[in-house]
C-alpha cells in the first residue's frame, strides 16, 4: 500500500466542517520488531498531547509506539517503542497531562504507569492488599486497572479505576510513596450497585470542569461523584443504563461537560445523556443504534466544538449530527477496509483530525488540507526521504542470515563485571549521573529539619549536630552555686561500698610526735 495521502472518492453528502477529505495509513508495527508477546497486536488506545505533536498509541502486547509528527516523513514509523512492565499485562488506557509532559499507562495490572513524553518511565503505582476487604484502608488497586484518566487543569492529580470495585485519586506531587513507589491518598470511592454491593468498574472520565468524574460499572449504573470529597453516594447516577447487568465499555465528555456518551459491546448501540440531568428516571439525549464492535475497547468521540459525533463498526466510521436529536442517522459514513474493525477513535481538537485504530494492527488518520493544521498535514508535506546511492548499494549488498549478524551488537546482560562492554557514555547517562549525589560527588545540603528534645532530626547533616551539640554543653551557669549543686547529687545517696562498713581498725591512738613529748615529760 502506498503510504501517500489516500483521497476519499464515495459520493456522501458531507458537512464542511468534518476532516474526512484526506488520510494517511500509519502501517501496523513489523514481525521482527521483537518486542511484546506476539506481533498480532491490537491499537487498543489512541493518545495525543494537548498540542498534538506526539501520538502514542497503546497496544495489546504490552507495547506503546510513539510518533512524533514534527519529525516524520511519509515512511511513518515510530521513533521509539517502549515495553510496559516487561510485556506481562496489555494496555488498556493512557492519558496525557494537561500540560503534555507526562503519560498515565493503565495495564491488566493493578499498577498504572506514568512516563514522561519520550517514553522514560518516571513512576509505578503501588499495589494493595488483597486480603483488606475494605478499599478505603489499602494504599494501592488489588485487581485489573479498567481506565486512567489525568485532570484537565490539575498536573498532578489522576484517576484510576479498577476490578476491585474502587475509583482512586493519586497525588504525584504530595502523594506518598512505599518503596519509591506511589501510594494512594485518602480520594478513594467505594462504587456500588442498587443493591448497595460492591461493583466492578469498569471505564472512568473526568469531567471538562475537573469537579467531577463519571465511572461506568459492570452491573450497567453510570454514576458521577464530587473530586473534593468521599462520600457514601454519588452526586448523579442512573442504573441498568443499558439493561440489567449490561456492562459499559466507555464514557466520553463533550468539550464543555453537558453531555456524556456511553456505549456497550453486548447491546450494539450508544447512548448520550444530558449529564446534569442524569437521574435514575433519565432517559437518553440521543440512541445511536446497530453500532456492531467485537472489541471491548471500542470507544467513541465528540467533535472539537461539540456539535458533531463519531463512532466506530466493523469496517465503517460513523459521524452524526447532535443538532438532529430525532434522526439518528450518520451524516458521514466511510469504509474504512472491509474485514477491518475501528477499535479506538479520537477527534482532537486541536489538530482538527480523526485519528482510529484498527483491528489489523493500523492507526488511520483522517484530516482536511484547509480546516486541519499541522498533525498528519507535516509528513505528507515532508514526502519521502531520499538516500544516496551508496546508502542503497549496501542494503543491497548486506549479508542475511547468520552471516548477517554483527557480532559487536550482541548483547550479554548477565555476563561477569570483567567480561562487560563498557557503557556509552551518552549525554542521557551524563545528565542522570549529575542528578545522582553520590556519583556526582554532592556535598551535604544545608539541613531545614527540626531539632527535636536532644537528638536532631534527619534534616542536619553532621557539622550541624556537632555545633548544636556544643551549644548544649556550654550552658551558662551565672548565678548558680556549684557546691549546692553537687549536694543535690549527695542527698539520699552513699558511696561507700558495703564491705567496708563496720569494719574500722585504728592503727593508733597518738602520733609519734605526742608519744615522744609524753616521755620526755616523764
Amino acid at each position: 500500500e502506498s503510504h501517500e495521502a489516500v483521497q476519499t472518492t464515495q459520493n456522501i453528502k458531507m458537512d464542511k466542517r468534518i476532516p474526512v477529505t484526506n488520510s494517511i495509513t500509519i502501517p501496523p508495527p513489523a514481525k521482527n520488531s521483537g518486542l511484546g508477546k506476539s506481533n498480532s497486536s491490537l491499537p487498543t488506545t489512541l493518545s495525543l498531547d494537548p498540542a498534538g505533536s506526539r501520538l502514542f498509541v497503546g497496544m495489546s502486547n504490552a507495547t506503546i509506539r510513539l510518533y512524533d509528527f514534527n519529525g516524520m516523513d511519509l515512511s511513518l514509523q515510530p521513533f521509539k517503542n517502549v515495553l510496559i512492565q516487561e510485556g506481562r499485562y496489555s494496555i488498556v488506557s493512557t492519558t496525557f497531562s494537561s500540560s503534555g509532559d507526562k503519560l498515565i499507562v493503565g495495564t491488566t495490572s493493578a499498577q498504572p504507569v506514568v512516563l514522561d513524553r519520550d517514553g522514560n518511565e518516571i513512576i509505578e503505582f503501588n499495589k494493595g492488599d488483597m486480603y483488606v476487604r475494605d478499599m478505603a484502608r489499602t494504599d494501592g488497586h488489588v485487581a485489573n486497572i479498567t481506565g486512567v484518566d489525568w485532570h484537565p487543569f490539575e498536573r498532578d492529580l489522576v484517576l484510576s479505576a479498577s476490578f476491585d470495585g474502587s475509583v482512586r485519586i493519586w497525588d504525584l506531587e504530595r502523594g506518598k510513596t512505599k518503596f519509591e513507589k506511589l501510594c494512594s491518598g485518602n480520594l478513594i470511592y467505594r462504587i456500588k450497585d442498587s443493591m448497595g454491593k460492591k461493583s466492578k468498574v469498569t471505564c472512568v472520565k473526568f469531567s471538562p470542569t475537573g469537579r467531577e468524574f463519571a465511572c461506568g460499572t459492570n452491573c450497567g449504573s453510570i454514576q458521577i461523584w464530587n473530586t473534593t470529597k468521599v462520600g457514601s453516594r454519588p452526586d448523579k447516577v442512573i442504573y441498568d443504563a443499558h439493561g440489567k447487568n449490561i456492562a459499559i465499555h466507555s464514557l466520553v465528555y463533550n468539550y464543555d461537560g453537558t453531555k456524556l456518551a456511553s456505549r456497550c459491546m453486548d447491546d450494539s448501540c450508544v447512548k448520550i445523556w444530558e449529564a446534569r440531568k442524569l437521574t435514575r428516571s433519565a432517559k437518553p439525549y440521543l440512541l445511536i443504534n446497530d453500532l456492531n464492535s467485537n472489541y471491548e475497547y471500542s470507544n467513541s468521540s465528540f467533535s472539537p466544538d461539540g456539535e458533531f459525533f463519531c463512532v466506530g463498526t466493523i469496517g465503517q466510521l460513523k459521524i452524526y449530527n447532535l443538532a438532529n436529536g430525532s434522526d439518528p442517522e450518520p451524516v458521514v459514513s466511510i469504509d474504512v477496509a472491509a474485514g477491518v474493525s475501528v477499535i479506538t477513535c479520537c477527534w482532537h481538537k486541536k489538530l482538527n483530525q480523526i485519528i482510529l485504530g484498527l483491528s489489523d494492527g493500523s492507526v488511520r488518520i483522517f484530516y482536511d488540507p484547509i480546516r486541519s493544521s499541522k498533525g498528519a498535514l507535516l509528513p505528507v508535506s515532508k514526502g519521502l526521504r531520499k538516500q544516496d546511492e551508496l546508502s542503497l548499494l549496501l542494503a543491497s549488498r548486506a549479508p542475511t542470515g547468520s552471516a548477517g549478524i554483527n557480532l559487536a551488537d550482541i548483547q550479554t546482560p548477565h555476563a561477569l563485571p570483567m567480561f562487560r562492554d563498557p557503557e556509552k557514555n551518552t549525554k542521557r547517562k551524563r545528565e542522570k549521573e549529575r542528578q545522582d549525589p553520590v556519583k556526582s560527588k554532592r556535598p551535604d545540603m544545608p539541613g531545614t529539619g527540626i531539632k527535636v528534645s536532644e537528638g536532631t532530626s534527619a534534616g542536619l547533616n553532621f557539622q550541624q549536630y556537632n555545633l548544636t551539640s556544643a551549644i548544649q554543653k556550654n550552658k551558662n551557669i551565672a548565678g548558680k552555686d556549684p557546691r549546692n549543686e553537687l549536694f543535690k547529687y549527695k542527698e539520699g545517696k552513699s558511696y561507700t561500698k558495703v564491705s567496708y562498713d563496720g569494719d574500722v581498725k585504728v592503727l593508733a591512738q597518738k602520733t609519734a610526735e605526742q608519744e615522744e613529748e609524753e616521755n620526755e615529760a616523764n
